[in-house]
């Protein structure tokens, strides 16, 4: 028996005879001769169909699957919420040199996002710059807490966009104060936030004006 010829062995799928060889079929532990039971071109093709299928399905059932997600997130906040931070956590220095690798090679695609994205969302970059801005001065002074511009937002549509002290409209040039200064022993989380129009804040300086 010349052994250096393969057996052959018959596709479940096309009942073609081939060679019992990984050129034909895909490794298997649990299949004779250490293979799969089905060719890989049958598998080509039924990896294609099934692709189509769904992709069909997807197409004609959208507003149906976009309604099913929508209710999963909603029902489970806490889950995914816990489950992404753990993925990042996880993953922390693949995802950074990720983006890393992503801003290198797209330089010029992700300066032109930046700069659209502060002229659609100027009021949303602001308070980012702002909230950035003051939670450093809080690591400096070493004072207890954070804040995001979320929370500067959600102060301003709290305070109809009016200052916290003399209650005039603000612009979008509006600042965030503490209302216990940071000097004084004030934390930085959003409870101790407010916003001011530049005049007042800057009379106010490192004073506590408590309000009737």
């Amino acid at each position: 028996m010349d052994l250096s010829i393969p057996p052959q062995k018959q596709c479940t799928t096309c009942l073609k005879f081939l060679p019992a060889t990984t050129e034909y079929f895909y490794k298997s532990k649990t299949g004779k001769y250490g293979i799969c039971s089905t060719c890989k071109m049958c598998q080509h093709t039924y990896e294609q169909s099934r692709k189509e299928y769904q992709k069909a399905y997807r197409d004609a059932h959208k507003e149906e699957i976009a309604a099913s997600s929508r209710a999963y997130r909603e029902t489970h906040k806490a889950q995914d919420t816990a489950r992404k931070k753990e993925y990042q956590q996880k993953y922390k220095e693949r995802g950074t040199a990720c983006t890393k690798r992503y801003q290198d090679r797209h330089k010029d695609r992700v300066v032109a996002y930046k700069k659209r994205y502060r002229e659609t969302h100027m009021d949303q970059y602001k308070a980012q710059c702002r909230s950035a801005r003051q939670n450093r001065r809080a690591r400096i002074k070493k004072a207890e807490g954070k804040h995001t511009s979320a929370d500067v937002r959600k102060q301003y549509a709290n305070q109809k966009g009016k200052c916290y002290y003399c209650r005039a409209k603000v612009d979008i040039n509006y600042h965030v104060d503490h209302v216990i200064p940071l000097a004084k022993g004030g934390s930085n989380n959003p409870e101790n936030l407010v916003i001011a129009c530049p005049a007042c804040n800057r009379h106010k300086n490192d004073k506590i004006i408590r309000l009737l």
